[in-house]
């Protein structure tokens, strides 16, 4: 391989650890935290729902605060992995959801999520955080709007 070859690869793979690294949801969520105060709870929402959730529980940790409790909505197969029953067993509740197309298991979580939230005191602090899937795990149509419409119009969006 010709040096200049070796150089643009060289280049290639820092800019990729660059992105991977900036991309990276527990580092993003550790560099955007505020500290926080009092009892705090978590609504984690996403693909990367789990690691965004483990930051976050981290970090009230650090910060001396209450964690009071969580609702993590994730990828149906990550919601079983040892990160998973990690956070259970912190008392956070995980609901495993669909990706990409909006299902009947993702508008219950949708529905426990509204319920949940709706359910915390005024004076207790609630972080959000939101990843990419959030809008199919948050599956909540319109009174009179059934799921089949809904899952149809996803699919013609993505083609």
């Amino acid at each position: 391989m010709s040096p200049q070859n070796t150089a643009i690869r060289a280049s290639f793979a820092a800019a990729r650890d660059q992105a991977l690294q900036a991309a990276d949801p527990h580092a993003a969520l550790i560099q955007a935290w505020t500290p926080s105060q009092g009892r705090v709870w978590v609504l984690s929402i996403g693909k990367a729902a789990l690691a965004m959730a483990s930051a976050a529980q981290s970090q009230i940790l650090t910060d001396h605060a209450s964690l009071a409790g969580g609702l993590i909505l994730c990828p149906a197969p990550l919601s079983q992995g040892v990160a998973a029953t990690h956070l259970t067993s912190q008392g956070l509740e995980i609901l495993p959801c669909d990706h990409p197309l909006p299902t009947p298991r993702n508008m219950l979580a949708a529905q426990r999520a509204a319920d949940w939230a709706r359910a915390i005191p005024s004076a207790d602090l609630l972080i959000v955080c939101l990843s990419g899937g959030g809008s199919a795990y948050l599956t909540s149509p319109t009174p009179g709007v059934s799921l089949e419409p809904l899952t149809h119009l996803t699919q013609s969006l993505q083609q």
